[in-house]
Order: structure tokens, then sequence, then C-alpha cells
């Protein structure tokens, strides 16, 4: 052919070429060179409407066959299983009182509370309080069904009242030991009373789970709160991206290292210059005793203890995690944390390090002495952001190649499922892909 041909060749070609772009809305004028058609086309994929989703197995629907952008950050989950992790609420339970219907003969002990109900009034026995279960039982959700279960004996057989209301569901019991167990959304106080009948009543281990399997475990020192497995990323993982029939696998063995999440803080993995590093903003601290507390207050069943060994936390944090015990932010000193309750807290009032503390509130633990022995057999696994993030650099060569094809991942056409299996936690998945159909 001819160079003149070539030439015109070239020239229409490039002419259909604009024109097939330009449905696209590619933006091509006759002045722009042959050149610069590729940045058009990169703008095309840009900017061409996308399906975003996140959490940790999804589904993408509705996608076009095309590079597609994931990104993988660290996580936590923490689990409320059954047995040993079901809240024990015996020592959150109030004697009622209202119309001159108590009972009479009430006792107390750190898992039980016996007393006599009273033949002349309707409602004679007692209730969770609402209040101290929003305090006491971390992420209490009124719209979630829990599991209520106890141990009652009678030396009368009656019928009882239980629930998550006024008048409650009515239950006959019979003379001797029983265990109920009812499912509720608990949106008000939880009451347990008889009616209408004399019976001295028992109730023991009074438990709340957000499992039907409500076997009870005793407490250390009769501490109330549960043992929360944390799990973080870490060890071997295997991410599939697929579309139901077909799919592709891709490794990540991070090993030792540990990626987790705490609100809106991460860990991640960046490169950064040719290198991959590891962004760290959470940090693991085991409190087992050998810290050094200070009772600061208390009102007669819990306790305050003040640690100011932690100062490197994030001012002000929005969630950290504890094995035993609810965490977050308090605005105040240690008064305020003991209004607050049962739990772990940051002091959250000055963003200087040297005013920093960490208070514990913890249930009938009276002494330094006696909260140093039982962190010293339950330790308390903590997780918190930090003020400053820790840069760690990457040099396993077999990570390095795992991480490099991180943006090499492909969406299917119609639908893409990205599932993983895990050592423990799943990585927090960010994903996005080509919307079919397109602009």
């Amino acid at each position: 052919m001819p160079t003149l041909n070539k030439l015109q060749y070239l020239d229409e070609t490039k002419q259909q070429i604009k024109t097939a772009l330009n449905q696209f809305e590619a933006g091509i004028t006759d002045n722009d060179t042959f050149r610069s058609y590729v940045n058009k086309i990169n703008n095309i994929y840009t900017n061409w409407p996308r399906v975003p989703v996140e959490g940790t197995n999804i589904t993408l629907n509705n996608t076009k066959k095309a590079k597609m952008s994931l990104e993988i950050t660290g996580n936590i989950e923490q689990a409320i299983s059954t047995g040993k992790n079901v809240f024990n609420v015996t020592n959150y339970t109030t004697i009622s009182t209202s119309n001159n219907q108590s009972p009479s003969n009430v006792t107390k002990t750190e898992n039980s509370i016996s007393f006599t109900s009273n033949p002349n009034n309707n409602y004679s026995g007692i209730y969770i309080s609402y209040i101290n279960l929003l305090n006491y039982i971390d992420d209490f959700d009124s719209d979630t069904t829990y599991y209520i279960s106890m141990d009652i004996t009678t030396d009368v057989a009656c019928t009882f009242y239980y629930g998550a209301a006024s008048s409650g569901d009515a239950v006959e019991l019979s003379v001797g030991k029983q265990r109920l167990v009812k499912s509720e959304k608990i949106s008000a106080n939880f009451v347990l009373y008889a009616r209408v009948v004399e019976a001295n009543i028992k109730i023991e281990n009074i438990m709340i789970s957000t499992d039907s399997d409500t076997t009870f475990e005793t407490y250390t020192r009769g501490v109330p709160a549960p043992v929360k497995d944390i799990h973080v990323v870490t060890g071997n993982n295997t991410i599939t991206i697929g579309d139901g029939t077909n799919s592709e696998t891709y490794e990540l063995n991070i090993g030792n290292l540990v990626l987790c999440k705490a609100g809106n803080q991460q860990d991640y993995f960046y490169k950064e210059n040719g290198n991959w590093y590891k962004y760290g903003v959470i940090k693991k601290v085991v409190l087992d005793g050998s810290e050094t507390w200070q009772l600061r207050a208390n009102d007669g069943t819990n306790f305050c203890y003040s640690m100011t060994a932690i100062t490197d936390y994030l001012f002000n944090l929005d969630k950290a995690y504890a094995s035993y015990l609810p965490s977050g932010t308090v605005i105040g000193g240690y008064s305020s944390a003991l209004s607050k309750g049962y739990g772990l807290w940051f002091y959250g009032a000055n963003t200087t390090t040297s005013t920093r503390s960490l208070y514990m509130v913890i249930n009938k633990i009276a002494s330094t002495s006696d909260l140093n022995a039982w962190l010293s057999t339950h330790n308390v696994i903590l997780y918190y952001p930090l003020a400053t993030p820790v840069i760690t650099q990457i040099t396993d060569e077999t990570l390095i190649e795992q991480l490099e094809l991180l943006g090499n991942f492909y969406s299917y056409d119609g639908e893409t499922n990205i599932t993983q299996t895990n050592d423990d936690a799943g990585f927090y998945i960010s994903a996005s892909a080509l919307m079919k159909g397109g602009n």
C-alpha cells in the first residue's frame, strides 16, 4: 500500500476511534493528537459508573467484566458465643417496691436472689433494670432478640411471670428447681414475680445471651462480665472472587503480622516508592496484674481504678475492644468513669499525654491487690487506636509478591462475589467494580 494511502487509512481509523470513544463522552476533538487518546480512554474507565460494596464477604450486582478496585484493611470481630460468654446479670436486679408490693425476706448473694412473695398483691418480685443493661452490656440493642435464662426454685407450686413488659408471660412452676429460658427484645425493665401467692422463691444464675444455648458458668469473685473473644486478621488468608460458576483464588499469608480495626481507625498495607509497608494504628496490650493500679472511688458495688502507664492512645477515641469489659471514652475523671459503670474507659478530656489515664470500673473487687490477683488469672486483652501510627516495612518476599496481586483483580459479568477463608478474622474489604451498561 502506498504511503499516501496508508496515511489516509490511518486518519480514517483515527476518526472511527474518535467517533466510537465520543459515544462514551470521551470529549475528543480534531485538535487532539492520536497519542492523547490513551488518556481519554483511561478517563472513560476512571469516570465509569461503579458498584461499590464494603464488608467481609460481599456481592456486587450488575457488574461489568473489567479490572476492579479492591482494598483490604484490618478487622476485629468480638464474639459473644455460648457458655462462658453469656452475661450474668444477677447483680443488676432490683427489688420491686412499687405500690407497696415488694416481697419480704429478701437475700442477695453474688449469683442468687431469694424472697418470699406477698399473697396480697399482684406483682411481688424483682426486675432487671433496662438502664443498667444499657451501661453493662457493650453494644446492647433493644431491637436485638436476647435469650434470658435463670434457675428458679420454689417451695409452692405457683404461677410465675417474667418478661420485658409490665405484666410478663406466665409459666407454671412446680415445687423444686427448674431452668427457664425466654427469647425477648428488651426495651424496658425485665420483670420476674409471683402473683397472689406466698412462696419462698430463689432465682439463680440469671443470664442474658444472643445464643439460645444459655449454659451457665460461674465467674471468679462474682465478676459479671463474660470472656468476649477477640479475633483479628492474621496468619493464612484466602480471597476468592467469582460469579457462582467460575472463580479465581488468591492467597495472602501475613504470618505473625496483625491487621486490626477499631471504629474508623484501621491497619492496612500500602506501597510507596517501590516498597510495601504496614500502617499500624491499633495497639494490643495485655493487662495481667503487673500494672500499677490506684483505687480512686467506689459506690459500694463498683470500684474504679486508674492506670497512667497507657498514654499513647488516640485522643477521644470512638472505639476500643477488651476481652472482659465494655470500653470507650469518658469525658471527665474517675468520678465520671464510675458513673459510666462497668468497663474500661479512656480519659478523653485532654489532648496531652501527661494527663491521660485508663480507668477500670469493676464489680466487687475492692483492693488493688485483689485486682492484680484477678487480672493475673483473667488477663484482659485490650486493643485501642494509637495517637501516632507505627509504620513497618514489609520484607517478606512471598508476602510482597502476594500484595502485588491486589491491584490485578477482575470483576465478572453480571455478578461478582468476594468471599474469604481465614485463620482468624476476615479482612474488611472495600470493593468497586464497573457497572454493567455503563454511562
